[in-house]
């Protein structure tokens, strides 16, 4: 009995105890299982896709109430799951698989800022990194690497100026994210010659997002061409 006090002041469940386990919400019946493989003494949690059932509003809390169990009991964490928010908000170093390959196995920023191929490039972030190909090279840009030149205005040392015609706004509150084609892109191009190990060939199509301050995506409007 004191291991299940124990467990369940840890999740937070003492006032479920006694409640039958058909009364239990989404998000209480996976503390309720959290708290039973507590009990044993677990030298490692498994998860598989532990949060995928529940909505929204109960997987962005039951994800920090995962991040500090581990903190507090130390226990190492296995976390499987096809959604990348939880697997950079949750992981210290996470897997990124594809097809039964690890293509890369890092820290989140590790993983964001210097992916090993394109596959890992375009599956961690929102939106995914632009991929450009220009001529034997392919081009990575983050979203928020991206800024609105005004009339007159050079880019710095070190930038390149894309023209991009812009197809759609969005506005989510904080920030706009616009989603464009660069206007030199040419089509669909594919990028030359043979990769390293891990890369694949890649398809650079000229399409690109940005991400803006709430002030900067009003300067824009779908259909017109920017710098």
């Amino acid at each position: 009995k004191g291991k299940v006090d124990w467990a369940a002041g840890v999740l937070g469940i003492e006032h479920l105890l006694q409640r039958r386990p058909g009364r239990l919400s989404g998000g209480e019946s996976q503390r309720v299982a959290l708290a039973r493989a507590l009990v044993r003494d677990p030298e490692m949690f498994i998860f598989d896709e532990p949060l995928s059932a529940l909505d929204a509003q109960v997987r962005h809390t039951a994800r920090a109430e995962l991040r500090d169990l581990q903190k507090r009991t130390q226990v190492t964490c296995l976390y499987v799951t096809h959604d990348q928010v939880e697997a950079m908000g949750l992981g210290d170093r996470v897997a990124v698989m594809k097809d039964g390959q690890l293509r890369q196995l890092g820290a989140p920023r590790e993983l964001y800022f210097e992916p090993e191929d394109d596959f890992v490039a375009s599956f961690i972030g929102n939106p995914p990194m632009n991929l450009l190909a220009r001529g034997d090279a392919l081009i990575g840009i983050r979203a928020e690497h991206f800024r609105l030149l005004q009339d007159g205005d050079e880019p710095d040392a070190g930038e390149h100026r894309f023209r991009v015609h812009l197809d759609q706004l969005e506005f989510l509150g904080s920030e706009w994210l616009g989603y464009g084609r660069v206007a030199d892109a040419g089509g669909e191009e594919e990028a030359g010659g043979e990769e390293d190990a891990g890369r694949k060939r890649a398809r650079g199509d000229g399409h690109v997002g940005g991400r803006f301050g709430p002030d900067r995506g009003r300067e824009g409007a779908p259909g017109s061409a920017y710098d």
